[in-house]
């Protein structure tokens, strides 16, 4: 009888342990299976903040559009409101409203011809083009971005953007230095309605905003007319530069190609822009949502060295000088131009005031008068400056 009850306890333990081993294999197992869904999650989620940026990316010229638009400046100043209207896949057109020195400054691009007129000067800068294969440079431009940033929807933002309900799409990039970034999506259309980056404090900084917007259903044709007669200075399509057997005789120069750029940046387009007076080339880097334009061209009169003023970084070593344009910080812009330097630049001042660059007696398509050219990710199109450094006090890329 004893043994028949030890042999009892016995089987009542064991199967307890069993019993408890069971449950801690399920918790186990319930933990993993936990950890893969929220893997998943996470996974789908930047699937689903990549794919809703390439929609906005195509939707952003696919759709009918009249809005008011802000660019904000530092300490939140106002740099231009704009007024825009777009026929889908057809004419976009722009107005500066302000600030009063470029009031009038209008831009129309309807894909084959793009036009900047500058009223005050009485000027028109036209530029023909070859039509661009949007959707495709949109998914090759998100798959670098995934590569370089973490990409999620907040569903814990929420905000109403010009009267109408937002997606929030946050990009964290992966190397220290560059912000981060946020992009308010129209929930109906997924049209690019707020931009906004993280500041060093850590706080986000809106760099463009909608303050009326509509999509109508029929646009009319946009016809752009100016007052009274105008001087004309045309631009040639631009060449693929890769495409040009001779372009260090037309140059002058060999263009200066970076092996390698730092930070997750490619070069994603090469090209060189001619009109009668000069020609210089013209390189596009990109990390997938940031965005710089380097101009290279030989001027004599540049100082060797590196200098930087506004929105530009500038490069002059051995005779040819290379100005970066973009709304990145100094001091990542300095990085990513000495990658274009064969040796350690030396840093100099920077000009009291910014001077007219020319090539043979005549300015080149710098920046603020080159009217097309790739434009940032999700980006409203934006008259530059009217001389030949674009500043952060007026039209940045």
């Amino acid at each position: 009888m004893k043994a028949n009850k030890a042999s009892l306890v016995l089987g009542f333990v064991l199967a307890a342990g069993f019993a408890a081993a069971a449950v801690d294999h399920d918790h186990d197992r319930a933990v993993e299976r936990a950890k893969a869904a929220a893997k998943r999650d996470r996974a789908n989620a930047r699937r689903d903040a990549q794919s809703m940026l390439v929609e906005s990316l195509r939707q952003a010229r696919s759709i009918n559009v009249i809005a008011i638009i802000s660019r904000f400046g530092d300490c939140d100043k106002v740099l231009q409101r704009l007024k825009l209207e777009q026929r889908g896949m057809g004419e976009q057109f722009s107005t500066v409203l302000q600030p009063l020195s470029m009031q009038g400054v209008t831009y129309l691009d309807d894909g084959k011809k793009s036009l900047m007129y500058l009223p005050d000067q009485k000027i028109m800068f036209e530029c023909q083009e070859q039509a661009t294969e949007m959707a495709g440079e949109a998914a090759d431009r998100m798959e670098l971005a995934a590569r370089n940033y973490e990409m999620n929807v907040e569903s814990n933002v929420a905000s109403l953007v010009a009267g109408r309900s937002t997606f929030c799409v946050v990009a964290k990039p992966k190397v220290a230095g560059l912000p981060s970034r946020q992009f308010y999506l129209d929930q109906k259309t997924l049209y690019p309605l707020r931009f906004a980056t993280s500041g060093p404090d850590g706080q986000w900084k809106v760099s463009m905003d909608t303050q009326v917007v509509n999509f109508p259903k029929d646009m009319p044709c946009i016809a752009f007319n100016h007052i009274g007669a105008v001087r004309t200075i045309k631009f040639n399509p631009s060449v693929d530069l890769d495409s040009v057997r001779d372009a260090s005789d037309r140059l002058g120069f060999d263009p200066v190609m970076p092996r390698s750029l730092p930070m997750g940046f490619e070069v994603q387009r090469s090209e060189l822009r001619t009109n009668d007076q000069g020609q210089l080339a013209v390189l596009w880097l990109t990390d997938g949502l940031a965005s710089a334009r380097v101009y290279e061209f030989r001027d004599p009169s540049m100082q060797e060295g590196m200098w930087s003023l506004g929105a530009n970084t500038v490069l002059t070593e051995d005779g040819v000088t290379m100005m970066m344009v973009s709304d990145l910080s100094t001091v990542v812009r300095k990085r990513l131009l000495q990658a274009f330097a064969t040796r350690r630049p030396v840093q100099i001042a920077a000009p009291s005031e910014a001077p007219s660059v020319r090539i043979g007696g005549t300015h080149p398509p710098v920046p603020s008068e080159e009217p097309n050219g790739p434009q940032p990710v999700l980006s409203t199109p934006e008259p530059s400056a009217r001389h030949g450094y674009a500043s952060s006090d007026a039209g940045r890329p």
